[in-house]
């Protein structure tokens, strides 16, 4: 007499768990394509934005009266982790070679400082956090900072004066040279205090500004940069110092 064996469905659904990847890993000619994409995008693209526990920040500093470039990141949490690397790229991502700057262990301080730069290049930076085995974990990046060229100096003259009504000082500056430059900033510095930003305006404004907030006595510090999109000095006109004659 033919026995049959009853098979539960909780067991069969097992089952077929078990053998889904096997049939897929079959089809594909014995390698996970999935895995392996996923793999490339975190190794080989240098575009990808900051992975969790990984951020990247960089910005122009100064060494020794020369620009520099100082970067800092965000520490990864792993038992797998050795150290960073510290990539750098002239230009946009793709246009140059990536230069590896820095080698960083796990237990450093996690920043690092690029001194070999010049003016007017922009240089794009990458963080890669590194395992033991020398796989990667965490990309963070990439992040580009343009160097400023030097300053262009602008003409610029201040002179005590009035405006019919008021006593106070006439500033006035001639156009930047700069391809960058999309504005000026006033300055001015009262009887050597704080800088005080006085007067903004873009190209197409007033390369001119009468200052009325001054006092018989003073000895005012003024001067005018023409900045670009980023905020960074292009050009430079003073400083000119002007005293306010005291009262009779």
């Amino acid at each position: 007499m033919r026995r049959t064996l009853l098979i539960p469905m909780a067991t069969i659904a097992v089952l077929v768990a078990m053998l889904l990847p096997v049939v897929a890993l079959a089809s594909n000619g014995g390698v996970d394509r999935t895995t392996q994409a996923s793999a490339g995008a975190v190794a080989d693209d240098v575009t990808v934005a900051d992975a969790p526990g990984l951020r990247l920040g960089c910005s122009v500093t100064r060494y020794h009266a020369a620009p520099a470039v100082v970067c800092r990141w965000s520490a990864v949490e792993s038992d797998k982790l050795r150290g960073y690397k510290l990539w750098r790229t002239v230009g946009a991502p793709g246009t140059h070679p990536r230069q590896l700057i820095g080698k960083i262990p796990a237990d450093a301080r996690l920043r690092h400082l690029d001194t070999r730069v010049r003016r007017g290049h922009v240089y794009t930076y990458l963080v890669v956090a590194v395992a033991k085995d020398g796989s990667r974990i965490a990309v963070g990046g990439p992040v580009a900072v343009r160097i400023p060229g030097r300053h262009h100096a602008l003409r610029f003259v201040c002179a005590v004066g009035s405006d019919g009504d008021h006593l106070g000082v006439g500033c006035k500056w001639s156009e930047s040279k700069d391809p960058a430059a999309v504005g000026y900033v006033l300055w001015r510095s009262v009887d050597g205090g704080a800088r005080q930003a006085i007067y903004r305006t873009g190209l197409d404004g007033r390369l001119h500004f009468f200052d009325t907030k001054v006092e018989p006595g003073q000895s005012i510090r003024y001067a005018v940069v023409a900045v670009d999109a980023t905020g960074h000095r292009v050009g430079k006109g003073g400083p000119i110092v002007v005293r306010i004659p005291a009262r009779r």
